[in-house]
């Protein structure tokens, strides 16, 4: 009988502790990203595509949209949250030759990308939390000049060594990354 007690103390102690556990709810976000893996692939591109013709094409009054990013992450009882980013982005230039200076036509073009994630939260405080993320997936590129159009599936990918996160149940947030999200990526957060 006093061999049980012991045992019967832990099981309840345990269960006890277990259910005072607070979980981290589900959140979802909203960002906006800057300097981005897609602005990077499309300058390389231009730079390739002028080479690549002799210098006889150049691109010029580029635009994009920067990444718009819808966000979901899902906690575990860990510091870890797994999710996936979706991500849009769009850009527009003008192509011209180099040796008349007429305009050729125009370039436009998208990329939707859904990304798997994992963050590691370093701090995980009510209102304040700092963490660090990867994630890999694929993005779905398509281009259009003139009355060519090309599609490509293209590996995606985003590294975050460091995430803020500040607020409680609405919260901002930034992340100094590298990726399809951007080198800058802000937004807001809502925990559900």
């Amino acid at each position: 009988m006093f061999r049980l007690l012991p045992v019967v103390l832990v099981l309840l102690l345990s269960g006890t502790l277990f259910a005072q556990e607070t979980r981290r709810p589900v959140s979802v976000s909203v960002g906006y990203g800057l300097i981005t893996a897609p602005q990077i692939i499309e300058s390389v591109t231009d730079i390739l595509g002028t080479a690549l013709t002799g210098g006889n094409v150049r691109y010029e009054d580029g635009t994009f949209s920067g990444a718009i990013v819808a966000n979901i992450k899902i906690p575990t009882r860990s510091r870890v949250t797994f999710g996936a980013d979706v991500a849009y982005e769009s850009f527009k230039k003008d192509v011209y030759s180099t040796s008349s200076g007429a305009k050729l036509g125009t370039s436009e073009g998208r990329y939707v990308s859904v990304i798997p994630r994992a963050d590691f939260y370093w701090l995980d405080k009510r209102a304040a939390r700092l963490y660090s993320g990867v994630a890999v997936g694929a993005s779905f590129a398509s281009q259009k000049y003139e009355s060519d159009k090309a599609n490509s599936l293209l590996l995606a990918f985003n590294l975050v060594p460091i995430g803020v996160e500040l607020g409680t149940t609405l919260s901002v947030f930034g992340e100094a990354a590298f990726g399809y999200n951007g080198l800058i990526h802000a937004g807001l957060r809502l925990r559900l």
